[in-house]
């Protein structure tokens, strides 16, 4: 009986328990309503996709920036080599006020290149705009983003154009802060290029060896029994470019000297390092009138319509900015043609 009793007494502590919880149960309240979820952002739309970036960039790319940083003028390039079908290796270099950083090279798929544009500009309000950079003039979509920080507001603009897939044209960035100080940064484009052959010595080391001026003559032969010389004198050299006089003398016809032309060095370089992709480098030590010279040969061929194209050139590697030789072997049609070009006379100073 008595364990009855408390087990009735203990049931009776439950339940009387039970009775204050439910006394003290506060009503039931509505269950929550599921929120409505945001619309999802509409998909940003770049002047170009991922196919048209592979077909622009099979060969390699190497973009060349007008940079200002925080007020301090610079340069910089952005180089897109090698590439595969798949991706390429992306390296950053910028030289702001004669110092360089640079960033590691970073592998990418162009799925993860493409993505990762779409990201900065999602959100953008979008323009049509004509722009004019050191690169040209551009019909370009402007993406203009506003972020507004505890410290300041930014506002971040990239233009994108669909002349120049995969890259932007210009960005700029200005930051104004809550203290009424202003910075803006801004990258434009200067020149878009094919990566090149990388030559035996800097433009710097051109540029001291030539500051005093050089004269250099070279002998012409041709598949036609053509001969002649050509001579060219460099003058007037400083950190933008050089002025360069052509000389050029057929056999049995009377010199012809051109005018004096201003050359920048980023067409020179242009002009005298072809592109890597198809290139084949050696070395060759080669004996002219002009001397003995240890060089580096670099060799291109291409397709043409209706033939094929040869080039050899051999740069000094001792002698900045120096070309020993030069020989073009083309055939079109079945008609073969020759022409070489050998250093003859080499004179530093003016």
């Amino acid at each position: 009986m008595f364990n009855i009793c408390r087990w009735v007494l203990a049931l009776g502590f439950i339940v009387l328990g039970a009775a204050v919880v439910v006394a003290d149960k506060a009503p039931e309240r509505p269950k929550p309503q599921p929120k409505p979820q945001p619309e999802a952002p509409e998909e940003v739309k770049l002047p170009w996709g991922v196919e048209e970036v592979k077909e622009d960039w099979k060969h390699g790319r190497v973009f060349s920036f007008a940079v200002s940083i925080g007020g301090k003028a610079g340069q910089a390039t952005m180089t897109a080599d090698p590439v595969t079908k798949n991706g390429f290796t992306l390296t950053a270099v910028m030289h702001i006020e004669g110092a360089e950083h640079k960033d590691k090279p970073e592998k990418k798929t162009f799925e993860e290149h493409i993505s990762t544009l779409k990201t900065q500009v999602t959100g953008a309000e979008t323009e049509e705009v004509d722009i004019e950079v050191k690169a040209g003039k551009y019909t370009c979509t402007c993406y203009s983003l506003v972020i507004a920080t505890r410290a300041a507001t930014r506002t971040q603009k990239y233009w994108l154009s669909s002349a120049v897939p995969g890259m932007f044209v210009k960005a700029e960035r200005t930051e104004l802060r809550h203290d009424d100080t202003k910075r803006v940064d801004s990258w434009e484009l200067a020149s878009v290029d094919l990566p090149r052959v990388s030559l035996p010595w800097s433009l710097a080391q051109v540029q001291e060896a030539w500051k005093g001026g050089l004269a250099l003559k070279y002998g012409i032969v041709s598949e036609t029994g053509e001969s002649g010389w050509a001579s060219m004198a460099i003058s007037e050299v400083n950190a933008e470019g050089f002025t360069i006089t052509r000389t050029l003398a057929i056999e049995g016809r009377d010199p012809r000297t051109d005018e004096p032309r201003v050359t920048r060095w980023e067409s020179w370089l242009r002009e005298l390092a072809p592109p890597s992709h198809n290139a084949a480098l050696s070395d060759e030590v080669l004996e002219t009138k002009a001397g003995s010279f240890e060089c580096l040969v670099v060799t291109t061929s291409e397709k043409r319509e209706g033939g094929t194209s040869t080039q050899r050139v051999w740069y000094s590697k001792k002698d900045p900015g120096v070309v020993v030789k030069m020989s073009i072997e083309g055939e079109h049609n079945g008609t073969k043609d020759v022409e070489i070009w050998t250093l003859v006379e080499l004179k530093r100073g003016k």
